[in-house]
Order: C-alpha cells, then sequence, then structure tokens
C-alpha cells in the first residue's frame, strides 16, 4: 500500500507541507487575524487537529491551495 503526502483540493494540489505552513501562519499571526485576512470564518462542522491544537480545516486547507473563501465551495 503506498502512501503519498499531496491531495487535490478544487483542481489544485496542496502537500502536506503546504498544509503545515499554514498553521505556521495560524500560530505566527493568531487564528482571529488570520481568518480575517484570508476572508475565512470560524469551521462549524469540522476541524483539523495538530499535535492537541485544533484549526479550521477550510480555511487551512483553502488557503493552503491558494483559494479565497468564495472559490472554495
Amino acid at each position: 500500500m503506498s502512501t503519498t503526502n499531496t491531495t487535490t483540493v478544487a483542481g489544485r494540489t496542496v502537500s502536506r507541507e503546504d498544509v503545515l505552513r499554514v498553521i505556521d501562519e495560524i500560530d505566527a499571526v493568531g487564528r482571529v487575524r488570520f481568518l480575517r485576512t484570508h476572508g475565512y470564518r470560524e469551521s462549524s462542522r469540522f476541524v483539523l487537529r495538530v499535535n492537541g491544537k485544533s484549526y479550521p480545516s477550510k480555511a487551512v486547507l483553502g488557503v493552503a491551495a491558494g483559494l479565497k473563501s468564495a472559490d472554495f465551495f
């Protein structure tokens, strides 16, 4: 069985490194500022858990893919 460190989001390839870069950005600037800067809102249903912390999953994947919130279903 092979594993991959990439996925496709709205036709764009997103790597594990892309996601971790966005998580580092959230940790550096703070959740509220990150969401406001990128035009996303808090998650309403799903979160991404990394090292015991919760992150807004849609915002993380959207920013990692280079998508604005309006372009990310």
